[in-house]
């Protein structure tokens, strides 16, 4: 009789990723398969109990970890492109140098042991957020455009500038927002130079992640109360 196995599938087609023989545990087979090199790419890992896990390099691009614990997990240089972590318990994990674009973090529960960079918080999809933070990172990209006169024509009945150009930032930009602060200038000048960014990047860092509910030691208190090494 075969001994019953411990599996990881894929959430969309049921596809085996890894399996290790019963007593292991769904985090001995992600670790497994992370060490071998195997792709858990849309793995199904939903409320999965991954904590402490080595999951370095992993590619876990498009996984659904909804409601997982990753406490004290390390996800160095680890590929969560598009991966669910809604709900996710992130307290302690290490996330240095890994890949969120895309990634959902609804209710994620993180807090920065020190204070990110910038370009930490732009591999993070932000979604909806409040006008004042979506105007800010609609600025940074038109000021990072070569032709941020394209942002004045969007408003005026073009074509949306990002949908052609590289987004330094991944949020759901608002047409009417951006209408609102331009109208408030005469001048295709003025708008143009209206168009450069209001806030230092440390404040920027702070208002998101005081807006997601995020901490960051010495700064911030989490409204989560848990903590997140990056």
């Amino acid at each position: 009789m075969e001994k019953k196995r411990t599996e990881i599938r894929r959430w969309d087609n049921g596809e085996l990723i890894h399996s290790l023989p019963k007593p292991a545990t769904i985090k001995d087979v992600a670790e497994d398969a992370a060490k071998k090199g195997l792709s858990l790419i849309r793995a199904s890992l939903i409320r999965a109990s991954l904590n402490g896990a080595s999951l370095n390099w992993a590619s876990l691009n498009g996984a659904s970890l909804d409601g997982a614990s990753l406490d004290g997990a390390s996800l160095i240089r680890a590929n969560l492109n598009r991966a669910n972590l809604n709900g996710a318990n992130l307290n302690g994990a290490s996330l240095n140098g890994a890949s969120l674009n895309w990634a959902s973090l609804n209710g994620a529960k993180i807090e920065f042991a020190r204070f990110p960079a910038i370009n930490e918080l732009q591999s993070f999809s932000h979604g909806r957020l409040p006008d004042s933070l979506c105007l800010e990172l609609m600025l940074r990209d038109a000021w990072a455009s070569p032709k941020p006169e394209l942002f004045i024509a969007w408003i005026e009945g073009g074509g949306c500038p990002l949908d052609s150009i590289g987004r330094a930032w991944l949020f759901t930009e608002s047409q009417e927002v951006l209408k609102g602060h331009l109208d408030q200038f005469d001048t295709n000048e003025a708008k143009i130079d209206s168009l450069r960014p209001r806030m230092r990047d440390s404040d920027l860092v702070l208002a998101l992640c005081k807006e997601k509910g995020w901490g960051i030691n010495n700064y911030l208190e989490a409204a989560n109360g848990n903590q997140t090494n990056q």
